[in-house]
């Protein structure tokens, strides 16, 4: 397994890990979680030992997720302007955004 396909294994992990955790943190903290007009009840009962455990957790995989982003983001780059590969734009739903003139490189590099 190469390094990114195991970066984005843990991106989508953290992606649905950090809302859950924050999800049972908020519960055991007495609070219910409000989407817009939609109101989610708490999974656990209040408890201020979980409470505490739960927000380091909750804090520590934010913290991991936003800096796998950096790196994730940071080798896109380097991709695109060091290697000069087409790897940044053969990225989903990116080519189009990024079709500014001479910002996507031509076939073959």
């Amino acid at each position: 397994m190469t390094g990114a396909k195991m970066a984005h294994g843990t991106l989508y992990a953290l992606m649905f890990a950090v809302p859950i955790v924050g999800w049972l943190m908020l519960s055991t903290a007495g609070h219910q979680v409000e989407l817009g007009v939609v109101t989610i009840l708490a999974l656990i009962e209040k408890n201020e030992a979980s409470k505490e455990i739960l927000t380091k957790v909750h804090e520590l995989l934010a913290f991991r997720f936003m800096g796998l982003l950096t790196i994730h983001v940071a080798a896109d780059l380097k991709h695109h302007f060091v290697d000069r590969d087409r790897t940044l734009v053969l990225q989903p739903g990116l080519s189009a955004l990024l079709a500014v003139e001479g910002f996507i490189l031509p076939e073959g590099g």
